[in-house]
């Protein structure tokens, strides 16, 4: 029997995000939407929902930022990440088993990501198999600012070396090894073929005492050739869906370049629209300064005519120059 873990490690961003995953699904604060939840069963809360809500947190964490000295969050950054820990169904393993394995994980967890709040921490029992979902956020409360890059420098989010991590300090205490990695596609394929083969194990068993052994041989043969053709054909299917899949994923990123092509495009028609605007306020100030010194130039010239006419006027004799109004 398969004895392995299993670590489903993603990133979140937004309102909706805490909405649906932390608080509804995670935290179970709305009604449960998967026919296989087992209303029942209580789930074990570790750490209770730290924040009502995404803005809450949001205003929290970046007044928290912007005390130390570091800056809030930038716009289309992930703030959250949450890692979902599972293993394989294992004989002679209890509830209680389950519950002491998924515990130490958690603990384990909290040693890694020091620092960094938990927004929600949970095991989950009113599903298949009890299972641990903890979420932590990004803001580093010992660092006082934001850590995103922080981690992915130090690999401590790198689902590899997390697993590594985790197998050698916790999977080898419980004798569980890494998951194989092989895509469900992949899986589905090999289970078919094995399958096939235990079909094709029982027609021979079954035929081998009342068949002659070169009538056998002949069903042999076609059975084989049959499972070989199956086994191609899912191999083809596979290569075709990933076809599919590969172009899908091409297209995407194809239209994510252009239109990151054209935001780049409309930046720099506004900052050329920002520039020559610049230019023509500058233009205007210069006009404006030039017909200001024009007009204090011909002011001053008339003030000078108005002088020498009064000068004029004014008789040389009789009067004093303290009567000069200018």
């Amino acid at each position: 029997m398969s004895r392995y873990f299993v670590i489903d490690f993603k990133k979140w961003r937004g309102r909706e995000a805490f909405k649906n995953v932390l608080s509804g699904h995670n935290a179970r604060k709305r009604k449960a939407s998967r026919p296989y939840v087992d209303k029942q069963k209580k789930n074990i809360e570790l750490s209770p929902l730290k924040w009502g809500s995404y803005e809450e947190m949001m205003e929290e964490l970046n007044s928290k930022a912007k005390i130390s000295g570091g800056r809030k969050l930038r716009k289309g950054s992930s703030e959250i990440f949450s890692i979902v820990i599972d293993a394989s169904k294992m004989k002679g393993w209890t509830t209680d088993k389950y519950i002491e394995y998924l515990k130490e994980a958690e603990k384990w967890l909290r040693h890694r990501f020091h620092g960094h709040p938990i927004i929600h921490s949970a095991i989950h029992m009113d599903e298949t198999k009890p299972h641990l979902h903890i979420a932590f956020s990004y803001f580093n409360e010992e660092r006082g600012r934001w850590s995103q890059k922080h981690l992915a420098q130090q690999k401590l989010t790198d689902l590899n070396k997390l697993l590594s991590d985790f197998e050698n300090d916790i999977g080898n205490k419980y004798g569980l090894r890494r998951g194989d990695g092989i895509s469900r596609e992949k899986k589905k394929i090999k289970q078919e073929i094995v399958k096939s083969v235990e079909i094709r194990q029982t027609i021979t068993l079954k035929k081998e005492k009342v068949i002659p052994i070169k009538k056998m041989r002949r069903i042999w043969h076609t059975i084989e050739q049959g499972l070989k053709k199956t086994n191609k054909d899912d191999i083809k299917r596979f290569r075709e869906w990933w076809a599919t899949e590969k172009q899908q994923l091409e297209r995407e990123i194809y239209l994510l370049r252009e239109e990151n092509r054209n935001i780049k495009l409309e930046a720099r028609e506004v900052k050329e629209k920002a520039r020559a605007e610049i230019e023509r306020l500058k233009r205007e100030k210069l006009d404006i300064k030039q017909r200001y010194e024009n007009q204090v130039e011909r002011l001053k010239k008339t003030i000078s005519q108005l002088k020498r006419k009064i000068a004029d006027l004014i008789p040389k004799e009789g009067f004093s120059r303290s009567l000069d109004p200018f």
